[in-house]
């Protein structure tokens, strides 16, 4: 079977557990990829920076890059540009695929396909005993997603789950610098304006929430992402009501937990008066939620 796929694992601030129990994941796939391009992000002279350079140099196997902290966004542009597959594939350096995740999600692509993604689980590991559940129920999980579907809501999830086009990449300018957080998000918005976005329902991967410092749980990222999609797509937001209302929600929440106030309440306002219907419900969600 000709290998077609590039696999793309950026690492930073992670002890060489985690970029080796994601690497096993990856060599244990029944599809093999053309190439594993690990990213060592880590300034230059640190521990970690050290670590993970010495680790990688016990493979013979994998494409190691250097890229001193540039951050998670522009590491991973430049590997897209060093990497030769016709397809590209992230894994972030403490998520798991399941062997038949390439194989699968790879028999989705069509001519008229830029980004194939997959259902998952979420695994709590800042809990004990640990938790797992699905990153998506089966009947929320959206078999294939447009705009106007990202717009309300991220459908897609984060980039471990996603496969892309390299030339659908690159014609739509890979990650935007700019995105702290939810860079993902706008590469899937972007790519939905152009191509299908399509989703293979099966479990194939494993997201790992810590206690450490996760986009997920940090705030202040959060808030700033979020502004910077509704600034972005504002105009498609304006045409969406129910769309726009979501977003102000989420941007209204991370301003909250932010202790924000005045954020908080423009976007709660913006909120209620696109969706006034829905205001109790929103009024309600943000007040029993602490973190996201």
């Amino acid at each position: 079977m000709e290998k077609l796929i590039s696999v793309i694992i950026p690492t930073y601030g992670r002890d060489s557990f985690y970029i080796s129990r994601a690497l096993s994941s990856v060599f244990a796939q029944t599809y093999q990829p053309l190439e594993v391009i690990v990213i060592n992000d880590n300034e230059n002279g640190t521990l970690y920076y050290f670590e993970i350079k010495y680790f990688c140099t016990t493979f013979s196997n994998i494409t190691y890059l250097e890229t001193n902290h540039l951050g998670s966004c522009l590491a991973r542009n430049y590997a897209v540009k060093k990497a030769t597959g016709k397809y590209i594939a992230f894994l972030d350096d403490d998520d798991v695929w399941f062997p038949q995740k390439l194989e699968i999600q790879l028999k989705y692509f069509s001519s008229d396909t830029g980004i194939v993604f997959s259902n998952g689980y979420w695994v709590y590991t800042n809990v004990h005993p640990e938790k797992r559940k699905a990153y998506r129920s089966p009947e929320n999980f959206k078999k294939e997603v447009s705009f106007q579907d990202l717009l309300f809501q991220n459908y897609v999830g984060t980039t471990s789950q996603i496969i892309i086009k390299k030339t659908v990449f690159r014609e739509c300018g890979g990650f935007n610098k700019n995105f702290i957080a939810r860079h993902d998000y706008d590469l899937c918005l972007k790519v939905s304006q152009k191509y299908r976005i399509i989703g293979a329902p099966d479990f194939l991967f494993e997201h790992y929430v810590h206690g450490d410092s996760q986009i997920i749980t940090d705030n202040k990222k959060s808030l700033i992402g979020y502004k910077l999609l509704y600034k972005t797509y504002k105009n498609a937001f304006d045409k969406e009501h129910r769309a726009k209302s979501n977003i102000a929600y989420k941007i209204s929440r991370a301003a909250l937990n932010e202790k924000k106030y005045f954020l908080f309440g423009k976007y709660m306002f913006i909120s209620i008066l696109n969706n006034p219907s829905n205001k109790k419900q929103l009024i309600k969600k943000i007040f029993n939620r602490k973190t996201f």
